[in-house]
């Protein structure tokens, strides 16, 4: 009996007969310093030995809470304990800070905050702020309570954020009660709070001085100098948070004390069996250890929650919709329109219903003969935008296949005549959408192109661009392209030498070191379609003080109406909105029809991987290819680690399939699914992972026997 070693994927596919499409998952990263790797892994254990058997740990929903946090910042099953959570819910939000709480807890790792247990802690948290004037919460109630909505992906009360930037003290700290007095822990969560609301700077600028004037003589931090200059773990691990969070690097000269940093200090708090102390010479202590971890990763409490970004994005672009069903921009309707038509179909939606309060639907539009493309750059995205929606392109506009085949010239493999590099690709994204042969010289033009640094320009001869290289490497992933090879890789170098430091990319840097979101959200497309996860590798994840990944750097360009724009105060827009969506819901396009999915994940009988599957309405599936060894006459796929809600079997499990059709089928029940088939040697076996339950992120553990 073998088990096999699975990469983490998602596609969203009408499978075998249709057409695909690749789906990366959201979620928090793992940037782990090297240097604190040990101290980290040896402080999860040491958490880890202390949960109860209901899943909870210190008989206590405040602190399993606590411990969700670290856990999920080191990026750990932490099913058990939300489990627990979910049993105490109620008993324990009887406050806007402790639902507040625990809805950024739940948020971050991945349940649905809107369905957890009985309870729907967004609308719950509203009903306690409509409840509670701003003016009559405590700075920690009102951190939490901003936090935990962040979270969850809703807009932070206006009203709420300007009482808490009221309750700063003169001396620039926060106190967690009134006449309580400034402490560098609750100053610690409230910066993270305004952090992730966006106040002025000089607010956070007074808090993260008055967290230095809280430096111990002995190295980290202390509660409060009012109190006594100990330093502690809890104080020293929520003020480097803090810290890191706001862009303070936690090695800054300003931060040694005593000879040390504030990692080195809070590093002494250790002991040997992984557990931190609240001070020297005390015992070991679930809280200070919980708090240790995130800051030891870099990771803070200012959470992107990617679905929910996606969907305000969504809203806003709606809201742009004109009458007739179209989107209006400099040069004619088709052409942003056939961009929020790869938007709305890579986020799962039917352009058929997608339409504004009063008018037509896009599909309306774009079947009518105002939407008749021009050239064949608009006429590919347009057939890509149909087939990606599951709606064949020609039954929209028939004249589609004809204007490909006549643009074609044979005799130097190129569909524009100008040479352009975009147009070049659309088209044989239009091709492969409408089913049609693909030339093999209209891909080796393409090839043909690239310069010397591993980059292509916009057309033949000009310099390379991010954008123009992540169209090309869209294209040549959907012909089979997707690595291992020298052109794609050394596209990938190239890519890997334009990103900045907050992770983002710009257009080329040889023309603006400012990263935008277009180019941003270009290039995660295209390196997902090559398969490459860049949320979970510290290959694509850069921060020069705290760890940041490419989507979360996108997620910073979106303006408060739900829009993004294209760099910092340039103001939401049309293109960036549309252009981000796709990546923000990890699609993969183009798609062809009627092909074996090109992105599955070609497995072994090797070893066992756990990966998380973030659901959606329209289906979220991971696809993986098993060639049956010489010897094996029979197959188990056995999924493990899924919800045992026996409501949500329907929605979670397994599929494989044959170039026939459905060899066996199974759904999760009781927290796992199992199907086994006969199969031959040599013989292709595809199996699908299926989840339909939006906001929900399955975590399993996929082995084939």
């Amino acid at each position: 009996m073998h088990t096999v070693s699975l990469r983490s994927r998602r596609i969203v596919v009408w499978l075998l007969v249709v057409s695909l499409l690749l789906a990366a998952f959201p979620g928090v990263a793992l940037g782990q310093a090297p240097a604190h790797a040990n101290a980290v892994e040896r402080a999860l254990g040491w958490l880890a030995s202390q949960q109860a058997p209901d899943g909870s740990y210190g008989d206590s929903a405040s602190m399993t809470i606590e411990a969700v946090l670290a856990q999920t910042a080191a990026r750990r099953d932490v099913s058990a304990a939300l489990g627990y959570l979910a049993e105490q819910a109620e008993g324990y939000t009887t406050d806007a800070g402790a639902t507040g709480k625990l809805l950024t807890a739940v948020s971050m790792a991945g349940a649905d905050p809107r369905a957890f247990g009985s309870m729907n802690l967004v609308e719950h948290l509203n009903g306690q702020l409509a409840d509670t004037p701003p003016e009559e919460m405590t700075a920690i109630a009102a951190a939490w309570s901003l936090l935990g909505l962040r979270a969850a992906g809703e807009a932070l009360p206006a009203k709420l954020v300007k009482s808490l930037v009221d309750l700063q003290q003169t001396n620039g700290g926060w106190e967690w009660g009134p006449g309580y007095g400034t402490d560098s822990n609750t100053t610690a969560f409230v910066l993270q709070a305004l952090l992730a609301a966006r106040v002025e700077k000089a607010v956070l600028t007074r808090g993260s001085n008055y967290l230095v004037t809280q430096l111990s003589p002995q190295g980290g931090f202390t509660f409060s100098s009012d109190w006594g200059t100990d330093a502690d773990a809890n104080s020293t691990a929520t003020s480097l948070q803090a810290l890191l969070a706001l862009g303070v690097a936690g090695d800054d000269a300003s931060l040694f004390s005593n000879g040390l940093t504030p990692a080195e200090a809070l590093l002494g708090f250790q002991l040997e069996n992984g557990a931190f102390v609240w001070q020297a010479d005390t015992d070991a202590n679930l809280l200070a250890t919980a708090q240790a971890i995130p800051a030891l990763l870099g990771r803070s409490l200012v959470y992107t929650n990617v679905a929910a970004s996606r969907d305000r994005a969504l809203a806003a672009l709606q809201a742009m919709q004109q009458p007739d069903g179209s989107y209006a921009g400099s040069f004619g309707s088709l052409g942003p329109s056939s961009q929020v038509l790869l938007a709305v179909a890579a986020a799962g939606r039917n352009p058929a219903e997608w339409r504004n309060a009063a008018g037509d639907s896009l599909l309306d539009y774009l079947a009518s003969p105002a939407a008749a493309p021009q050239d064949v750059g608009t006429a590919g995205r347009l057939a890509a935008g149909l087939s990606l929606a599951g709606i064949n392109p020609l039954s929209v506009n028939p004249l589609l296949a004809e204007m490909f085949a006549q643009a074609y010239d044979p005799s130097t493999g190129l569909y524009d005549s100008y040479q352009s590099i975009w147009n070049q690709s659309l088209a044989i994204w239009g091709v492969l959408a409408t089913g049609a042969t693909l030339p093999q010289p209209a891909v080796d033009w393409l090839i043909s192109q690239q310069n010397s640094d591993g980059g292509w320009g916009w057309a033949a001869g000009e310099a390379s661009d991010t954008n123009s290289t992540a169209i090309v490497l869209q294209t040549l992933a959907a012909t089979s392209r997707r690595g291992g090879d020298e052109v794609v890789d050394a596209a990938i170098a190239y890519l890997r030498g334009q990103q900045n430091a907050d992770s983002g990319f710009p257009f080329d840097l040889a023309v603006s070191t400012s990263s935008d979101s277009n180019s941003t959200a270009l290039v995660i497309s295209s390196l997902t379609a090559l398969g490459i996860d860049t949320e979970g590798s510290d290959e694509w994840i850069r921060g020069d003080v705290t760890p940041v990944t490419p989507l979360e750097c996108l997620a910073g360009f979106q303006t408060s109406d739900g829009s993004f724009e294209w760099q910092a105060g340039t103001g939401g827009d049309l293109l960036s909105t549309a252009q981000v969506i796709p990546a923000l819901s990890g699609a993969i396009f183009p798609i062809a029809v009627g092909v074996v999915p090109q992105y599955a994940s070609s497995i072994t009988l090797d070893a066992v991987q756990s990966a998380t599957l973030y659901g959606s309405n329209a289906g979220a599936y991971r696809y993986y290819i098993l060639v049956v060894p010489e010897g094996v006459s029979s197959v188990q796929v056995e999924l493990e680690g899924l919800p045992g809600d026996k409501l949500v079997s329907r929605a979670l499990g397994v599929n494989l399939y044959d170039q026939t059709g459905t060899l066996a089928e199974a759904g999760a029940s009781d927290g796992s699914a199992s199907a086994e088939v006969t199969v031959v040697p040599g013989e292709t076996v595809l199996i699908q992972v299926y989840n339909y339950l939006p906001d929900l992120a399955a975590s399993y553990t996929l082995s084939v026997h």
